[in-house]
């Protein structure tokens, strides 16, 4: 039975809970006094019924809100000044824009925060109540649509500020339209998305978007006196939407896909600190928090800031100017971190404002590492200039971090690796990117005519599939990674054609074999391995370059380099530019497509079963000379793999179990001009098997290969490639200053102490002269010094943070300690 009341005694009810609480103290005793009415009278009942209504709506919502909150530390704090700025009175232009959003909220503080300076200004409520009645108006007449993240969240809660703190600056004659408005957007909102608000299935959260629509819900739910909506937006806020975050701060983007750059930060980071900020939830500040690593990861500190694409998900490849700076700012703020200081410290938003905290210091990131980075499961290196990334986050499964019935959503991913390299002259206003590989895979035609989606094809099939088989190897510098899967269009539709990829990355390279096969016999249109370049965006970033080539199979592209070492595709090599999202006046990225003997001519083909394909290809940098000794391996059935040589500094091999049943390698020699060799199991990456190398041979013992792992074989004389372990964010990302490991018989810690980022030296085996080296440890030099210790204690300044190899010895090249500092 349906209760309704007179709006006298809603008033009075109003009154009564008001009164009330401030005599009980909170909402649970509330609900705990009128449980007890359900003891009485079938008319009491339902008024109990009314009040537990209200007593939610109350207990959960208006007791926890502060829409016009304090501002911390307000002599000092430095966004204060220009934190009200930036309404546009007088304006009545409607452009329909996200910038506009923006500007609803800054107006609804700058009319009603006490701090403000244009505090009850009527041309700034003129320019709130232009923006609400076009928009709640909009979405009661149809003429806005519906379940639209532009302005849900905005629009929402500052009509609420405007109803709990100047209900007379809202005309009476739009009220009612505008509620009308904000309850049919509610209503659409969850009807949209049960799989969220009902059944919690994170696998159905766009993130970036949700979040927008669920603040929406939350503060129209409270405007409209609507306890169950809003208890329901509340819900997935604090307890549903933090269980997309990732291990290393990322968050999902759609479905299980991994974060993108662009919307980390404006789009998902924002609308949540703005929730924290009126609500003082706990568990959304520790939300926020936990995501601290994300953008000291995938900010490169060079010109005006670098984010790589090749690790986002298959249709977001940006490659634009978006700062995270301002969220890096508030992450601070909330947790103190020094590496989100340093990179946002500077930057002006209205929400910093209510964030600010004082007595903060940044830390300059680390430059030169290889870490394993547990937002995209793959490695992250960077050098300078240059930089390599791996992935194999499968967007098609709720691991590792998750635990749910798979939910499938989106598409899988169009490549498992990515170099790029950057412009060392980029000033602070330039974008840096030279070039970048974007990504690499195989691909079938299965409809005819031209491409119109360069990311995850219209045309063509080249995204990875449900059930991958995937493996990862890692050790301080060198990572194997392996995969097998079936070629899919977009939504996860898979063809009977089989990919595998088998990648090594090093600090010089990301170099690999990809094979696809016919699982049964089909026929396509097109057959090819496509490579995908990237020097920017029309009218967003970076200059154009051109492709150039002698004989296509080694290329130039800006300062990338790529080079074509084997392939068994036969046909036409093709060239051409393209946009990488998408824009049909876009040049700026270069597609090479590596065709079958048959491809390329839009007529179908039919493939007989077990038909293959490969291709061993490597990317590296004009700075770096191509690997050597590039080979296939010849293994016994169910293995796959290749080997190469990184010049003077280490000799790999990857052999992979591309079958679904264990396979026993037995004993086999590996010849290597180094002094050892070192075995990497993917199943248990953890330990080290070193073998010495006797006469320039190494014999490999027998080792059982499980189903889909691999074997990484590493030989060298690095230090570095010998340790236990790899290293994560917390490794590289250091906020102490030193550790050290010996690595020669006398302690480097008799000889060297760390002073505020400097290295003093002690001269504690009485020698006037020794020479001073440090190397990464990849073996590129930063400090060679020929140290006199005549006089004062030496002080050396690295302007370095992350691992390297120190060593000092005599002019006449006698080792006296060696070690590895972590600065």
């Amino acid at each position: 039975m349906k209760i309704q009341y007179a709006k006298p005694l809603k008033s009075c009810l109003y009154q009564f809970f008001d009164k009330l609480k401030r005599y009980l103290g909170s909402a649970g005793k509330i609900m705990g006094l009128f449980a007890a009415l359900f003891s009485f009278s079938y008319t009491m009942k339902k008024l109990s019924i009314l009040l537990i209504l209200f007593s939610i709506s109350f207990g959960l919502t208006a007791q926890q809100l502060n829409l016009l909150p304090p501002i911390p530390e307000p002599a000092t704090n430095p966004h204060l000044a220009s934190a009200f700025n930036g309404v546009k009175t007088g304006n009545t232009t409607f452009l329909n824009s996200f910038a506009e959003a923006e500007e609803i909220l800054l107006a609804a503080l700058a009319y009603l925060h006490p701090s403000s300076p244009y505090k009850n200004q009527q041309a700034v409520l003129d320019r709130i109540v232009f923006f609400l009645d076009i928009i709640l108006s909009g979405w009661d007449n149809g003429s806005m649509a519906l379940n639209d993240m532009q302005f849900c969240f905005q629009a929402n809660v500052s009509y609420l500020m405007l109803k709990q703190h100047a209900p007379s600056a809202i005309p009476a004659a739009r009220k009612e339209i505008w509620e009308s408005g904000i309850r049919k957007n509610i209503a659409a909102i969850l009807k949209a998305k049960p799989d969220m608000y009902d059944k919690h299935i994170v696998g159905s959260i766009w993130l970036n978007g949700d979040v927008r629509l669920v603040l929406g819900v939350y503060f129209g739910g409270i405007a409209l006196n609507d306890p169950v909506s809003t208890e329901k937006a509340r819900i997935v806020l604090e307890d549903v939407m933090p269980r997309t975050l990732l291990g290393d701060g990322g968050t999902h983007y759609v479905g299980y896909a991994n974060e993108s750059p662009s919307y980390h930060g404006e789009a998902t980071i924002r609308p949540f600190a703005w929730y924290y900020i009126f609500t003082g939830s706990q568990k959304v500040r520790d939300f926020i928090s936990a995501t601290d690593k994300y953008i000291p990861l995938v900010n490169i500190p060079v010109g005006e800031g670098f984010r790589e694409w090749s690790t986002s998900p298959a249709w977001k490849p940006y490659y634009n100017r978006v700062s995270l700076k301002p969220e890096a700012l508030a992450k601070a703020y909330l947790s103190g971190d020094p590496f989100n200081y340093e990179i946002g410290k500077g930057s002006q938003l209205l929400f910093q404002v209510f964030l600010y905290r004082s007595g903060l210091n940044g830390i300059v990131l680390p430059d030169n590492y290889m870490l394993y980075d547990k937002n995209s499961l793959g490695p992250r290196g960077r050098y300078g200039n240059w930089g390599v990334v791996g992935t194999l986050r499968d967007p098609s499964i709720p691991g590792p971090e998750l635990t749910e019935e798979r939910y499938l959503n989106m598409d899988g991913n169009n490549t498992f690796v990515g170099t790029f390299t950057l412009n060392a002259s980029a000033s602070s206003a330039t974008y840096p990117l030279n070039a970048a590989l974007q990504g690499t895979a195989p691909q079938l035609k299965y409809a005819t005519g031209a491409e119109t989606d360069w990311s995850r094809g219209n045309k063509w099939a080249y995204l990875t599939g449900k059930d991958r088989k995937d493996a990862i190897s890692r050790t301080k510098a060198v990572y194997g990674m392996t995969t097998s899967y079936y070629i899919s269009k977009k939504r996860f539709a898979e063809l009977p054609w089989i990919a595998r990829q088998q990648w090594v990355v090093t600090p010089d390279r990301v170099i690999g074999m990809c094979e696809a096969e016919a699982t049964s016999t089909n026929s396509v249109y097109g057959f090819a391995h496509r490579i995908q370049l990237v020097s920017g965006r029309r009218n967003a970033s970076g200059t154009r370059k051109v492709l150039s080539t002698s004989d296509f199979s080694q290329f130039g592209y800006g300062d990338l380099r790529l080079k074509i070492h084997e392939k068994t595709y036969q046909g036409k090599v093709d060239t051409f530019y393209h946009g990488v999202m998408n824009d049909a006046l876009d040049k700026f990225s270069v597609m090479i497509e590596l065709h079958d003997i048959q491809s390329n001519n839009d007529q179908q083909v039919s493939y007989p079963a077990g038909s293959k394909r490969y291709v061993i290809l490597e990317s590296t940098n004009k700075d770096r000379p191509y690997a050597s000794d590039v080979v296939k391996l010849s293994l016994p059935a169910g293995l796959s793999g290749f080997e190469f040589m990184e010049g003077s500094v280490r000799k790999v091999r990857l052999i992979h179990n591309i079958s679904s049943a264990p396979i026993s390698l037995a004993t086999h020699t590996m010849t290597s001009s180094f002094s050892k060799v070192r075995l990497i199991r993917s199943w248990n990456d953890s330990g080290t098997d070193i073998i010495n190398v006797n006469n320039g041979t190494a014999f490999l013992p027998t080792i059982q290969i499980p189903a889909h792992g691999h074997l990484l074989v590493i030989s060298s004389n690095q230090p570095d490639d010998f340790l236990e372990g790899y290293d994560s964010y917390e490794d590289v990302f250091r906020k102490e200053s030193t550790s050290l490991i010996t690595l020669s018989e006398i302690p480097l810690s008799n000889f060297i102490s760390v002073y505020d980022g400097k290295l003093q030296l002690e001269n504690n085996n009485k020698h006037q002269h020794l020479l001073f080296t440090a190397h990464t440890p990849d073996g590129r030099l930063l400090k060679k010094l020929n140290i006199d210790f005549s006089g004062s204690r030496p002080s050396i300044e690295l302007k370095y943070q992350g691992p390297l190899i120190v060593t000092l010895a005599t002019l006449q090249n006698k080792i006296i300690s060696s070690g590895k500092l972590i600065l």
